[in-house]
């Protein structure tokens, strides 16, 4: 369960394309940093960078999901 949670809530960015990566960035108001265009893990630490945030509460989601699971 935890990875699955984590490659599809917390960190699905790093199965992304180059297109989509770029996207995102654009969309968030990140300036792409030149030369990184065409290389996918700089783009995806430049995501990961602008996602702290919503790791960070899918990562409590994740632990009041867990409980409620494995109490339950």
């Amino acid at each position: 369960m935890k990875e699955n949670w984590q490659s599809a809530v917390e960190s699905p960015y790093a199965n992304w394309d180059l297109d989509r990566l770029q996207k995102y960035l654009v969309n968030q108001g990140t300036e792409i940093k030149q030369g990184t265009e065409g290389n996918k893990d700089a783009l995806v630490e430049q995501v990961k960078s602008t996602w702290k945030d919503t790791a960070h509460d899918s990562h409590s989601v994740y632990g009041n999901v867990r409980d409620y699971v494995f109490d339950s």
